[in-house]
């Protein structure tokens, strides 16, 4: 018996070594395939051999890089299933040729690293819905007496093998400063059932090297959606339809300069820049996405960014978190207590218990010994709708207001949702701004990256029976003064009392506002931080988020 589980064992181990093997030799096949169909039909940019005089200094020069895509799919019958799925297949390849001038360079493109392999088919009976994705890589060096080298792929080192997941990373021999690499990724994907947002991609013309030709083509399957923006002065793409009527959008640019470091901005305030994302659109789909089967949307895309968050604000069944309601109720002795205090007050102690909430909340067995969990940040837009909701509850007149940061695309360059940050603005006697960050932001303090930034506001009908808000208008959030973002250093010297030959240094800084964030998250404990938080919420000797645990 103990011999047949060992022939049975051998026989699996057989079985699955073939399998590899057959596997590995048909990526190796497709591998030759690709790199033929790149290199024999790539652009007359990437036959170029010399770049202009005025650019040997540059530490490398980008004689020419392309991004294409290539986007199909098809109806495919399930025999098992007794049904047919949608089949997608996505080919994005980018290839760059590019003259490696100093030591810098040649550091930078020395080594070539990708996700080989990445299996997420699923199996059940005998039904196999595919998700899987292979890259494919090529390169070749190209001597200055033009003597072309290919590099050898098959000399690739997996970083991370395992079965359904693989990693690589190439090693570019003998190149040398002085001589042009040309080498290209192509990453192919096949998909069923399941048709996912693809992007945004993100192509800035320039880098961080002179560019002497840069190509973007798409040609997208003419079911597809696509939504994209041109921002910072960057051109749109132009559009046209293949044979087949597919959509293809395609631009080409030349002697494009280096972009300069940024030091205080961001690149997407700065540098030209195009956006774009897409997504297969089936008629079932074709009603409930913001994405227009057979439609390129090009420009702001806002409005129709805000008509989805205002569904969003106006969804009933939205789960809201109310435990900081709770908390800031008992601490006032009741909710009909609570709503006959000042305003000002209400809304101070709601934030605190809300930011208690979020960040100290960890586990008391399993104890984390670093100080990870006091880096945590919150989401601010749900947090700002929980906020919103309970605001109203209380009957708060305030606003949502969505901004982006500066360290971010513009206001109006928003791709989706995701690119959006919120605040809450409050105007009683004074003004409130309520910021969700992370757990040493205070109330009525606003983050450095969205002061001065303009903001679209939301204001809910707080008297209204069913969840309400009206896009009304914009503001600017404001700017603090250099004064609440301090740090001072004070240094006192002298000699030791007890021996004159030892001097006594005593050492205090103290940090304000933005200045002190990064080190308070770094010296303090988060169990002190909970213990401060705490103590904030208690009143008449009770925790009021113990009461709320010991009568929930």
């Amino acid at each position: 018996m103990r011999g047949k589980f060992l022939l049975t064992g051998l026989f699996a181990f057989v079985v699955i070594q073939l399998y590899a093997q057959k596997d590995e030799k048909a990526y190796r096949q497709r591998s030759q395939e690709i790199q033929a169909d790149i290199w024999n039909h790539a652009p007359q940019s990437f036959s170029v051999k010399t770049i202009p005089a005025e650019m040997d200094n540059e530490s490398a020069v980008i004689i020419a890089t392309s991004f294409n895509v290539i986007n199909s799919s098809k109806a495919k019958l399930k025999f098992a299933a007794l049904t047919t799925v949608q089949r997608m297949f996505y080919q994005t390849t980018f290839h760059e040729r590019v003259k490696i001038n100093d030591k810098a360079a040649l550091d930078d493109y020395s080594t070539l690293e990708y996700q080989k392999k990445l299996d997420k088919t699923v199996s059940a009976l005998f039904i196999k819905v595919y998700n899987k994705m292979d890259t494919y890589v090529g390169a070749k060096i190209i001597k200055p007496d033009g003597k072309e080298v290919i590099v050898n792929t098959e000399e690739e080192v997996l970083t991370k093998d395992e079965t359904r997941r693989q990693e690589g990373k190439i090693a570019i021999p003998d190149l040398q400063v002085g001589d042009i690499l040309d080498y290209y990724m192509c990453t192919e994907k096949l998909q069923e059932y399941v048709t996912e947002v693809q992007g945004p991609y993100t192509f800035f013309l320039g880098g961080e090297y002179p560019i002497l030709y840069q190509g973007i083509r798409l040609q997208l399957d003419e079911k597809s959606g696509v939504e994209y923006v041109s921002a910072n002065g960057a051109p749109a793409l132009k559009e046209s339809r293949d044979d087949d009527n597919n959509i293809v959008l395609w631009i080409e640019e030349k002697n494009l300069p280096k972009l300069q470091t940024s030091v205080f901005a961001s690149p997407y305030r700065q540098y030209p820049y195009i956006s774009l994302q897409y997504m297969f659109v089936t008629k079932k789909d074709d009603a409930s996405t913001h994405f227009n089967r057979g439609e390129v949307k090009h420009g702001s895309l806002s409005d129709d960014l805000l008509t989805q968050f205002k569904t969003i604000l106006q969804n009933q069944s939205m789960v809201i978190d109310y435990s900081a309601y709770d908390i800031t109720a008992t601490y006032f002795g009741g909710e009909r207590a609570m709503k006959e205090m000042p305003q000002d007050s209400v809304i101070k102690v709601l934030y605190k218990a809300w930011r208690y909430e979020i960040f100290c909340s960890f586990s008391t067995h399993d104890i984390d010994m670093s100080n990870d969990i006091n880096y945590a940040t919150a989401n601010s837009l749900y947090a700002a709708i929980s906020m919103s909701r309970m605001l109203r509850k209380i009957g708060i007149d305030h606003d949502i207001v969505l901004l982006c940061p500066r360290t971010s695309n513009k206001l109006k360059d928003v791709m989706q949702i995701g690119d959006f940050n919120a605040l809450i603005h409050i105007k009683l006697k004074k003004e409130y701004w309520l910021a969700f960050y992370d757990v040493v932001t205070q109330f009525n303090e606003i983050p450095v990256w969205f002061q001065g930034e303009q903001g679209l506001v939301f204001k809910p009908d707080i008297d209204a029976k069913h969840l309400s808000y009206e896009q009304s208008g914009t503001i600017k959030v404001p700017v603090d003064g250099p004064e609440k973002n301090t740090r001072t250093e004070n240094i006192n010297v002298g000699f030791d009392a007890r021996g004159m030959q030892q001097l006594k240094i005593d050492r205090s800084t103290e940090l304000t506002g933005y200045m002190r964030h990064y080190t308070q998250k770094e010296l303090m404990l988060m169990e002190d931080m909970e213990c401060i938080a705490s103590a904030a919420l208690n009143r008449l000797g009770g925790t009021a988020r113990r009461t709320v645990q010991a009568t929930a």
